[in-house]
């Protein structure tokens, strides 16, 4: 008798499963790595922005300050939602914690998912390597966690890669 290897349990930002949970209400379906990591991985779905009270629609919000402790605020009225922010994305990493994770595939360049997303610095300097307040969160909790943005999966070599680090994850892991 053959066993099925057990499916990978990965991480997933809600706006590139297909939940329309984006400032403006839509969606960034990744259909191709939805069919290509589908048959391997059973799904965990956040929105760190929507879950935290933020809402859909809501305003944009972006990174300011410093890149070892960013702020989020709202690009036009300005208002701080760093404190709320940063408390429900403690608040998911423990809950997510318990759920035997693989892997984390996140939104490229957004304020909460993105691994490099864009930093106003204090002196308005903008750099693109900041990294979101979910996602600091996450590798603070666990820094050898395999984590990705879509853009990093999207070609053949980096999802082969990523799917091998998840693997070696769970081996070293267990």
């Amino acid at each position: 008798m053959k066993f099925k290897e057990p499916k990978l349990r990965v991480g997933i930002s809600s706006c590139l499963y297909g939940n329309q949970v984006r400032y403006d209400g839509t969606h960034r379906l990744n259909r191709p790595l939805l069919r290509r990591l589908g048959p391997l991985v059973e799904w965990i779905v956040v929105c760190p922005e929507a879950d935290s009270g933020m809402g859909v629609p809501r305003e944009t919000i972006h990174l300011v300050g410093s890149k070892a402790n960013p702020r989020v605020e709202t690009t036009h009225t300005k208002v701080d939602k760093t404190k709320q922010l940063r408390h429900y994305s403690e608040v998911l990493v423990k809950d997510l914690s318990y759920s035997n994770l693989s892997g984390f595939v996140l939104k490229a360049r957004s304020p909460s998912c993105g691994t490099q997303t864009p930093l106003t610095l204090d002196d308005g300097t903008i750099v693109p390597d900041g990294r979101g307040i979910f996602v600091q969160a996450l590798y603070k909790s666990n820094p050898r966690l395999p984590i990705v943005n879509e853009e990093d999966i999207a070609t053949e070599e980096g999802m082969e890669n990523f799917v091998e680090a998840m693997k070696n994850y769970v081996k070293t892991d267990t």
